[in-house]
């Protein structure tokens, strides 16, 4: 069976690389996305998520990358609306915790609870 895929969009190239190794240990299969490029176009981003079949999206919100938007189309799309979102952020930034769990994303996380818990917040969306 081939391992689920896993698109982290981090703009931290240290934190991200973390995240990457700790998922690929698990038997993931991770792509890392830091600048908003990789998807040039809105539209982009979801027949992505759709063509790489994946099972799981890793948001960091202080990343500088139209989140908002990404998030909102692929929830949108009939395709790519049953895919989890698991969001961080800081604790403090309350409002960007707050708009990520209404456009749609099914975990948010304050960064400290996501760096403790990764596995388990990982599995807990994956294998659900």
């Amino acid at each position: 069976m081939a391992s689920q895929h896993i698109l982290a969009l981090i703009s931290d190239l240290f934190f991200s690389s973390r995240v990457g190794s700790t998922l690929q240990a698990l038997g993931y299969r991770v792509t890392l996305v830091e600048a908003a490029d990789a998807y040039p176009e809105t539209a982009f981003f979801s027949a992505a998520l759709a063509a790489d079949q994946t099972a799981l999206v890793i948001l960091d919100l202080n990343a500088p990358l139209p989140w908002a938007d990404w998030l909102a189309a692929a929830k949108a799309d009939p395709v790519t609306a049953s895919i989890p979102w698991l969001a961080f952020g800081s604790h403090k930034e309350t409002e960007k915790l707050a708009a990520a769990k209404r456009a749609g994303a099914e975990r948010v996380v304050a960064r400290s609870k996501f760096s403790a818990e990764l596995p388990d917040l990982v599995r807990a969306l994956v294998d659900n």
